[in-house]
This record gives C-alpha cells, structure tokens and sequence, in this order.
C-alpha cells in the first residue's frame, strides 16, 4: 500500500498489486491559498464534508476498477462543538486493507 499526500488535507491511498486508489478529501481548485490545481486520477473519492478544501470530487478523474480491495467504514461525526449548528457534519473514514487487516 502506497499513501501519498497531494496538499491540504487530501491525500491518495493506492493498492500496489492491483492499482486500486482512493482519493481522500481533494479541494476544490483556488480553495486553498498556496496550493495549485490537482491533476489527478482514483478509482473512488472520498470526502469528509462539504467545504470547498476537502470537497473536490469534481476534479478527479475517476478510472474505472474492479472490485477494491481496501475496507472503507465510517463514523459520522461532527464538524464542530455545537452538533453540527455551526459547520455540520463531518465523516471519519477507517480504511483498512482486505488482505492484511492493516
């Protein structure tokens, strides 16, 4: 497994034997003040909520796979201390590899 870490908060989880990729919480081109465009590819994007530093989606270019071979599970949370009231909900991804458990 390969992470590599693109900018911001976003970052590319690869599978090396299989090439699978997850792209987790892209920003959205001109959100992030120092950071340039991303030019990029993933089979899935992942984002943890809705602002334009993590909610890029738009801008990968998503490569059809087959069946991945990372776990992907989730706890929602909140984005802030007031239940979401003031920037809303937030989502925690654990990802995990099918075959090792890592």
């Amino acid at each position: 497994m390969l992470i590599k870490y693109v900018g911001h908060s976003c970052f590319k989880i690869r599978d090396n034997e299989t090439g699978y990729s997850i792209m987790l919480d892209p920003y959205k081109d001109g959100s992030v003040a120092g950071y340039g465009k991303i030019v990029d590819s993933a089979s899935e994007v992942l984002c943890s909520h809705e602002h334009d530093d993590h909610f890029g989606a738009e801008h990968i270019k998503l490569e059809p796979m087959d069946e991945s071979p990372f776990e992907v599970t989730w706890i929602d949370t909140w984005h802030d201390p007031e239940k979401g009231a003031l920037r809303g909900p937030n989502r925690i991804y654990m990802i995990t590899s099918k075959k090792t458990g890592e």
